[in-house]
């Protein structure tokens, strides 16, 4: 995610970003959201950066979809562009660590809606 602009809306905060996806991150997605709250979060380098966190529906390729909380940042050199945690798929996923792809594999070059 790339340009974090905060505004404020009705009085209330809201953010604008962008949405990098695709192979080689060619496509793009603009999108607006209003700011849930802001949080200190501690990566796995045990850096602390204050993130900005939203709410949006996670939707599984199953159909089944429910409302999560998720921070934005930057995250083009890391392996995975998103991260789930366990407050995300509590009481609704069972992880199973030793095998990938269990639900499929989504083509790259799907829009976000």
């Amino acid at each position: 995610m790339l340009d974090q602009e905060l505004f404020q809306r009705d009085g209330r905060e809201h953010v604008r970003f962008t949405l990098e996806h695709g192979p080689r991150d060619e496509l793009r997605h603009q999108a607006e959201a209003e700011v849930s709250d802001r949080r200190l979060v501690t990566d796995s380098g045990g850096h602390r950066q204050l993130r900005v966190f939203i709410r949006t529906r996670l939707l599984l390729p199953t159909g089944p979809s429910w409302p999560i909380e998720v921070n934005l940042t930057e995250r083009h050199n890391m392996q995975f562009p998103m991260l789930l945690g366990r407050s995300a798929l509590r009481r609704r996923c069972l992880v199973e660590p030793a095998r990938s792809f269990l639900l499929g594999v989504i083509a790259e070059d799907r829009t976000p809606p």
